[in-house]
């Protein structure tokens, strides 16, 4: 594929890295390896206090690949991600952290898919792994992969929504023009789910979706990654988060039926919203009660104490909203699991502490 001289390469890999000494040289490791030779590399060194800087610069210098390493005051991974892509110049961008790494076929793969499909989001399957490399939980155990070339953005959410599909910030990859087009940018402050919101809209507002059948990216899960008591709370900005894009994929959908009325289209151009309409009921009426049931799911496993478990249940009149609305989707994945769990929420959340609190303990 021939690309102009304003994209000089075919992808841009966006690589945040805060007090990552330990992990990042295999993570970089990983991009060296890569059978595809036409990226960037771009570390975006976030106010480490260790030898981060030093060691990113030590694997890259020896690669043969162009590389940026750039050092930062400490603003978060979401400023770094979006420091990292303000000076991207492939036409093709990924997010990987600094634990993490992939096949060395994942972005030739992704790349090919997208140059073959035109397609603006492509992600790959992603295994959990142990820090040695050992597999946890391969991607097949739990969902699948997309049965067409290609589906629409909308198509794909509620794919994700029902948990038929997954992605992860380290199996997608982004044409930029699309993220551009969009005003899509990690939102500065946001502590939990700032990869959510920044995948769910790259999906929403994307003409075509592909995907590799393949687990080409890992998770590492590191000892002692595990919530701690402190961050409790820092799960339930995850909640937030899907509020938030709710008002915004209905706010989007709102204004350009609005635009379209004003222009005289009306009726006969209704129909191109009914997808985004789709998702933004499955979003309300499936995902929200269902994150809810596993956010409190988890709070009353991990050791939440049950009195301020209950006050937060009864104090936050939006979260007993969004139960109420629960619909059932009959062919998700996990379908008879997650109907239960929210009904039971719903209707006893004594009792659903008490059987989550149990199923903690039994881990």
């Amino acid at each position: 594929m021939s690309l102009s001289t304003d994209i000089p390469y075919l992808m841009s890999v966006i690589v945040p890295a805060y007090n990552a000494e330990e992990h990042v040289g295999s993570c970089l490791e990983s991009l060296c390896r890569q059978s595809l030779r036409n990226f960037e590399v771009i570390v975006v060194n976030d106010g480490s206090k260790d030898r981060t800087a030093a060691v990113a610069e030590a694997v890259l210098s020896q690669s043969g690949l162009p590389y940026h390493v750039l050092s930062q005051s400490n603003q978060g991974v979401s400023v770094a991600r979006n420091s990292g892509l303000k000076v991207a110049k492939g036409k093709y961008v990924m997010f990987l952290d600094s634990d993490d790494y992939l096949h060395e076929n994942c972005l030739a793969e992704l790349t090919h898919r997208a140059v073959t499909t035109q397609a603006s989001v492509v992600f790959c399957g992603y295994d959990y792994v142990s820090h040695d490399g050992e597999l946890l939980r391969p991607y097949t155990e739990r969902h699948v992969y997309l049965q067409q070339d290609t589906v629409s953005g909308p198509e794909a959410l509620i794919e994700v929504f029902t948990e038929r599909i997954s992605v992860w910030t380290g199996s997608v990859m982004y044409l930029k023009d699309h993220l551009t087009r969009y005003d899509i940018r990690f939102i500065a402050g946001r502590t939990m789910a700032q990869d959510i919101e920044f995948e769910f809209k790259a999906l929403f507002y994307a003409g075509r979706v592909s995907c590799v059948n393949q687990s080409l990216s890992f998770y590492v899960q590191m000892p002692g990654s595990a919530t701690r008591t402190g961050d409790f709370l820092k799960r339930l900005q995850g909640m937030d988060v899907l509020f938030a894009l709710l008002d915004h994929f209905a706010g989007h959908v709102q204004s350009q039926e609005q635009r379209q009325a004003r222009v005289g289209l009306g009726e006969q151009h209704s129909s191109e919203y009914d997808m985004e309409k789709r998702v933004i009921e499955c979003l309300q009426t499936y995902m929200i009660p269902v994150s809810l049931a596993g956010v409190f799911g988890s709070l009353a496993a991990d050791g939440y104490p049950w009195r301020d478990y209950i006050r937060l249940v009864n104090n936050r009149a939006n979260y007993m909203e969004a139960l109420n609305m629960f619909s059932p989707v009959f062919d998700a994945n996990f379908a008879a699991r997650r109907r239960f769990q929210v009904r039971l929420l719903r209707s006893s959340p004594s009792v659903y502490f008490v059987l989550s609190r149990i199923r903690g303990r039994l881990r």
